[in-house]
């Protein structure tokens, strides 16, 4: 039909954008925002016919994965057994981190009349430049990769990295707090926790998601707990 010729000849012109484009990344994070500009918007096929999954999603997340297996393995945490029967593997390899800003709407609201849609503006654009900032320092501290990112955004991200890094991750959440309580006062607290994971757990993924979310909730009701005795 027209249609489906129309549709077919818009995804010629996007594959050839990217094709061109993605000849020019120079390291692995700017392929990862090249996948993301033109994958976005391009939809998984899957045998249900559901198509509410970006390739690029998808993609993240199988990278996210690899990533974390390939590191387990390196440490001695996965042998080739367990890689030959990977698919009902029930040995947990993986951390789910979730970390989640509070006291946001305090904070952004804390603005004098005067100027007041400008510091709004100012006050929202710092929540997510210090969303930012902690994001990447976990992701240096831990050795991680950006592919190790899951989601990022309105003071809310998921990262899953390998379980061995554990206690790594323990210390850096503390590292994080006490910084964020020297310089806000404790106006502002990143609620941060994890879950682990199996390869069986990613066939409902969104239930582990959850159960995460859950879990760092938690953590907003004993605020600053972790670094007491520091």
């Amino acid at each position: 039909s027209k249609e489906e010729s129309n549709i077919s000849n818009s995804y010629r012109i996007h594959y050839n954008k990217f094709y061109n484009e993605i000849k020019k990344a120079k390291n692995l994070t700017q392929l990862l925002y090249i996948l993301e500009k033109y994958l976005w918007c391009v939809p998984v096929y899957d045998k249900d016919g559901i198509h509410d999954v970006s390739i690029f999603e998808h993609f993240l997340n199988s990278a996210a994965i690899a990533l974390c297996l390939y590191d387990q393995y390196e440490k001695g945490y996965l042998t080739e057994m367990d890689i030959d029967n990977i698919y009902e593997n029930e040995k947990e390899q993986f951390i789910l981190i979730n970390g989640d800003v509070s006291g946001i709407q305090d904070f952004i609201m804390n603005v004098s009349s005067k100027g007041a849609a400008k510091s709004l503006k100012s006050h929202s654009v710092y929540i997510s430049l210090i969303t930012d900032i902690v994001v990447n320092y976990i992701i240096d501290s831990l050795d991680l990769k950006d592919g190790n990112l899951l989601y990022n955004g309105g003071g809310n991200f998921f990262i899953l990295a390998p379980k061995h890094l554990e206690k790594k991750v323990e210390e850096v959440k503390k590292d994080i707090l006490f910084k964020l309580l020297t310089a806000h006062d404790g106006d502002l607290y990143f609620a941060i926790d994890y879950i682990y994971l199996t390869t069986k757990d990613f066939i409902d993924f969104p239930y582990q998601w959850q159960k995460a979310v859950e879990k760092t909730n938690i953590q907003k009701y004993s605020k600053w707990k972790e670094i007491e005795d520091r």
